[in-house]
């Protein structure tokens, strides 16, 4: 009977060890990209509460050099990708389809210059489906193109007014199948023809507006009895911070 305790006690022993030793090899992958990202100016945080997750930020005095998204990408659970640097090459999300983005809940570009088709890469897994920012891109036609392959993103930002895309295609955007839960638009130009896109967009239950160039704070108020008389159902519409035009 001793023997037999004996036996499993070292077996529990030798599973706790075993344990523990993955634990630390899991870290020690990670650690030196973590290390590396960091003294070049990245903000890297792994959180271990309810389980690994990461989040990742670039300023504009972070050195950003090619490669560095696939170094990224092997961080456990990527949650937050925020970049915020306009010297960043276009060639930086090259390696975005060898990326498992199915735990992103965040990524926000702010005065980047994007390469085409990069949001092919993203719709193409369709495994993105939470909050995406652009403020200050060059986001073009083909990127919208490839965006509304989309079923559904549930908060959407675009601020200007380094946008690159026709009226044609922001309405085919809005006119396609994709559904956005939450929108906010921030200082771009809407023409009447874009302004009434708007009332095609499947799924909204808010829009938010900041300073829309050349349409005053009532203007775009008027969107929650424009969207219910043609859908026959309720959005709200915040206007935030806003000066007449």
């Amino acid at each position: 009977m001793k023997y037999l305790i004996f036996i499993i006690t070292y077996v529990a022993f030798a599973q706790c060890n075993t344990t523990q030793k993955v634990e630390v090899k899991q870290t020690s992958d990670y650690t030196p990209i973590v290390g590396d990202l960091q003294v070049r100016g990245y903000d890297v945080e792994i959180n271990s509460h309810k389980g690994i997750h990461s989040y990742v930020t670039a300023y504009p005095n972070t050195k950003i050099i090619d490669g560095d998204l696939q170094k990224i990408c092997t961080l456990p659970n990527l949650r937050n990708l925020m970049i915020e640097n306009n010297k960043i090459s276009e060639s930086f999300f090259n390696q975005l389809d060898q990326c498992n983005l199915s735990q992103m809940k965040l990524l926000s570009l702010k005065d980047v210059t994007l390469k085409n088709g990069v949001f092919c890469h993203l719709s193409e897994k369709n495994q993105f489906h939470n909050n995406l920012g652009f403020a200050n891109t060059n986001i073009n036609d083909e990127d919208l193109n490839c965006l509304k392959r989309f079923a559904y993103i549930e908060e959407l930002s675009i601020q200007g007014p380094q946008k690159k895309f026709s009226d044609e295609s922001f309405c085919e955007f809005f006119q396609s199948n994709i559904r956005i839960k939450d929108l906010h638009v921030k200082y771009l130009e809407l023409s009447p023809k874009a302004y009434n896109c708007l009332l095609d967009l499947k799924g909204v239950e808010h829009f938010g507006f900041k300073k829309i160039k050349g349409r005053t704070a009532n203007d775009m108020k008027k969107l929650e009895n424009l969207y219910f008389k043609k859908n026959g159902r309720k959005v709200i519409v915040d206007v935030f911070e806003y000066d007449s035009p």
